[in-house]
């Protein structure tokens, strides 16, 4: 808790709201009891009416003058307030533990207690901000000023703070009453961070925040890094094929297998962190390998076949099918080897990717042909038939060579 200036905490509004804020957690199972220099002065009450429980209360404006050298005194001998309270008497902090409740409940449960916190230490923001949202959208001029000095003679602090900042840019001196502050968009923003100024600071820290945070930045990276995958594999199958089709028909053959590692994940409770997020890239990149030697084949032999779809399926399965399993074997029985690994990211790792590899064989080898087989001639398109680069046919090649060794003979 910042309260902005020093020996500001030991205020009585100050110390209320402190205590007012430790009554939100009181009820919620959570939280465990909240402990802060409030209860420190309480107990200091306590003890100087010889621990009678009645006392267990905030020292009174009236009792100040009586306690002030008890408190002193429990400052320097024992430190019992320097854990709560700093020597400037700014910053304060209130101490509590919070259940393992998950990254889902422990992000909805911030969302609800910082509003309510904030609420609390600064009870003006919700209606100065709805009056600095109707200067900022109205467009009549003298509103503007209007509300703006109305808030302003509301709010002393940030009158004040208005007023050095004004007479900074502006030493010549100025009329705060005179001033046009709707009309100057720079005098508007001025205007708000005066009233920001005098807000109290109030922020949640601790390990469970910083995981909290942590989690999300990790998961809006996962999503962001897999995006930027699938548009760098479209546009090389783009350049490859030519048919939007294919493209569309591949990423999604390929996106199959990571939505159910992503529902094994969620049925058997493993966690997100960095280990099991690098699952899905990985296993992605690996996955649209055998797409692409799949694709290219059967587009071979759907010239050779004169655009019968339904034998050039067949004959590229036949001759794609086999090295595509050995190459998944392989690679699962690879990652297979981190799942004796003592540490759990990297045996999460290892379990995750062999299964991802696993469902994207049987992907490749039965979705993508069956999509083939579905979309019929709706998959076959003039781009597709003249590819960007050419694929040259060893048949062909012999069939050439044996044509010169002939004519030279005649020569």
């Amino acid at each position: 808790i910042n309260a902005n200036k020093p020996r500001q905490i030991l205020k009585s509004s100050m110390l209320t709201a402190i205590d007012d804020c430790e009554e939100i957690f009181v009820d919620d199972p959570s939280f465990s009891k909240a402990i802060s220099i409030v209860d420190a002065l309480k107990f200091i009450r306590q003890a100087f009416y010889n621990g009678n429980p009645s006392r267990y209360d905030l020292i009174s404006s009236r009792e100040k003058a009586f306690f002030k050298d008890y408190i002193e005194n429990a400052e320097k001998n024992q430190g019992l307030l320097n854990s709560y309270l700093d020597s400037t008497q700014q910053y304060a902090r209130i101490s509590l533990q919070v259940a393992d409740i998950g990254t889902i409940e422990m992000d909805s449960l911030l969302s609800v207690v910082e509003p309510r916190i904030d609420q609390i230490f600064n009870p003006k923001r919700q209606k100065q901000d709805s009056l600095l949202s109707l200067i900022q959208a109205s467009k009549d001029g003298a509103f503007q000023d209007s509300l703006a000095h109305y808030v302003l003679s509301r709010n002393t602090g940030a009158k004040r703070a208005f007023e050095r900042s004004m007479s900074a840019n502006d030493s010549s001196g100025f009329d705060i009453s005179a001033l046009k502050i709707g009309s100057d968009g720079e005098l508007l923003s001025l205007l708000k961070e005066s009233i920001d100024e005098e807000y109290v600071k109030v922020r949640i820290t601790g390990p469970s925040v910083t995981f909290l945070e942590g989690t999300n930045y990790l998961v809006r990276n996962l999503f962001v890094s897999l995006g930027i995958a699938i548009i760098i594999v479209a546009l090389l199958m783009a350049a490859v094929f030519s048919s939007f089709r294919m493209i569309v028909v591949s990423v999604i053959t390929n996106l199959i297998p990571l939505l159910f590692t992503a529902a094994v994940m969620g049925y058997f409770g493993i966690a997100i962190k960095p280990s099991t997020l690098l699952v899905f890239s990985i296993a992605f990149g690996i996955s649209v390998d055998d797409t692409i030697h799949y694709l290219a084949k059967y587009r071979q032999e759907l010239k050779h076949h004169r655009n019968d779809i339904g034998e050039a399926v067949r004959s590229a399965l036949k001759e794609t099918g086999v090295s595509m399993v050995y190459t998944s074997i392989i690679l699962f029985f690879g990652f297979s080897v981190f799942d004796s690994s003592q540490f759990g990211g990297t045996q999460a790792l290892g379990l995750l990717v062999s299964l991802t590899l696993l469902i994207a064989m049987f992907a490749n080898l039965i979705l993508l042909p069956s999509f083939l087989m579905s979309f019929e001639r709706r998959m076959i398109t003039k781009s597709f038939e003249e590819p960007y680069f050419t694929i040259l046919d060893e048949e062909e090649d012999l069939e050439l060579d044996n044509l010169d060794f002939d004519e030279s003979q005649r020569s």
